[in-house]
């Protein structure tokens, strides 16, 4: 009987895979998906289903260090002080502002309607700079 040999890949720890996530969010323009995160991976040789990756960045945002842009079904690095995101409908660009004044009316509303904020992105729509310029239409609420 032959014996058989499997070639597997080396499982990797959380750790070493949390840094990987960390640096592609780091290298980054813009937002990762997880599935942009498992490409980029791949372009190194390195294995991590985007499964991995969504374990990962859960357990990141837990931890403060990654955020989610919903709009955008992606994923990006957090940033100091940063309450809010600016979300640009062209290139998909993000910046993130403190937006102190719409947290504060926030966390009003919700302690008069009973209800305990735990956490929480805002993201606003609209187009960055590069994009206005090439845009005719206007954006509205």
């Amino acid at each position: 009987m032959r014996s058989r040999k499997t070639v597997s890949n080396p499982r990797r720890r959380k750790g070493e895979i949390d840094a990987l996530v960390l640096e592609f969010l780091a290298q980054a323009n813009a937002p990762l998906s997880a599935y942009d995160i498992s490409a980029r991976a791949a372009l190194v040789g390195i294995s991590i289903v985007p499964n991995q990756v969504y374990r990962t960045v859960a357990r990141l945002i837990n931890e403060g260090r990654v955020r989610r842009i919903e709009t955008l079904q992606a994923y990006a690095l957090c940033q100091p002080d940063a309450r809010a995101c600016l979300v640009c409908l062209g290139c998909h660009s993000v910046v993130t502002v403190a937006a102190w004044p719409v947290e504060t009316e926030l966390e009003r509303e919700a302690a008069m309607t009973g209800f305990e904020l735990r956490r929480g992105t805002v993201e606003a729509r609209g187009l960055c700079p590069d994009c206005r310029q090439s845009d005719a239409a206007p954006l509205r609420f």
